[in-house]
């Protein structure tokens, strides 16, 4: 035998011993496509029974399974989950560098908490614009799956309420505050003035009275009130908002005497006159 015999037959001979079987995708024995969290166990037919690891890939996170060598294989099994968001999903197998997927739908075998829940838009309501609020019922189990409605098939049902024009805090779902929406009260419709003269400080006050919207609701808080008072020289402004209902201004009486308007948006009062006692 030449030495160029005796060079390849050991290349030949080192190429086999340090090249591995391939593995052969594992047979699902118990393949239905569907996974049940967390109660299935999932048997697998292989001649190579170690070394494996399980995952399953879903649209949420990865979970991490247990396997176990078998005598014919291998057993995956769920490990410290009670629920998964539910929906198609990979189960993957994976030993040293070889990998397969499964592709399955994942359920729960229980829903556990069923919680129901009342969206309402818009969450502000003002009477200016309309008493109208969109509602959309669904409901969903302790792991975000949607559900179908109490006694229905359809996941989902929407309606148009019409709500109260009292200004004040509601909720969609009694003692439950994230559900809170709110109604406002809409634009002042008469704003009427009092104006008396001061003469601690010489000044003059001017006083609104209560303000209030076409459905009788007392103005929010903060509503910005001008004051505009002038003479036969002078033309001046001063601006208050409101608390409870009412705004008010202090006017240094710098004159004998001062005609007096008020304005919230598009609205204003008569004119007042105010003058120093003769």
């Amino acid at each position: 035998m030449t030495k160029k015999t005796i060079y390849y037959s050991i290349l030949f001979f080192f190429f086999f011993a340090c090249t591995k079987k391939k593995i052969t995708a594992p047979v699902w024995l118990d393949h239905t496509g569907m996974i049940t969290m967390p109660t299935d166990t999932l048997f697998f037919s292989s001649p190579v029974k170690d070394k494996w690891k399980a995952s399953l890939l879903s649209f949420v996170q990865p979970v991490q399974l247990e396997v176990i060598p078998g005598s014919e294989g291998f057993i995956v099994y769920l490990k410290e989950r009670t629920g998964i968001t539910e929906g198609p999903a990979h189960l993957v197998l994976q030993n040293e560098k070889t990998v397969f997927f499964f592709p399955i739908q994942l359920r729960n075998s229980s829903p556990g908490l069923i919680t129901e829940k009342d969206y309402r838009s818009p969450k502000t309501v003002n009477p200016d614009s309309a008493l109208h609020q969109h509602r959309m019922l669904y409901t969903t189990d302790q792991w975000r799956n949607l559900r179908p409605l109490h006694k229905s098939t359809q996941f989902f049902t929407e309606n148009i309420l019409e709500l109260t024009s009292q200004t004040g805090t509601y909720t969609a779902q009694k003692n439950n505050p994230v559900t809170a929406f709110y109604v406002q009260a809409g634009s002042v419709q008469k704003i009427q003035l009092h104006a008396s003269y001061q003469a601690s400080d010489n000044s003059y006050t001017v006083v609104t009275e209560l303000l209030k919207d076409v459905h009788d609701n007392t103005v929010a808080n903060g509503t910005n009130v001008v004051f505009s008072y002038w003479n036969k020289t002078m033309v001046y402004k001063m601006e208050s908002l409101t608390i409870d209902g009412k705004a008010s201004v202090k006017i240094p009486a710098l004159a004998d005497g001062y005609f007096i308007t008020a304005t919230i948006g598009q609205y204003s009062s008569h004119t007042i006159t105010v003058r120093k006692p003769s």
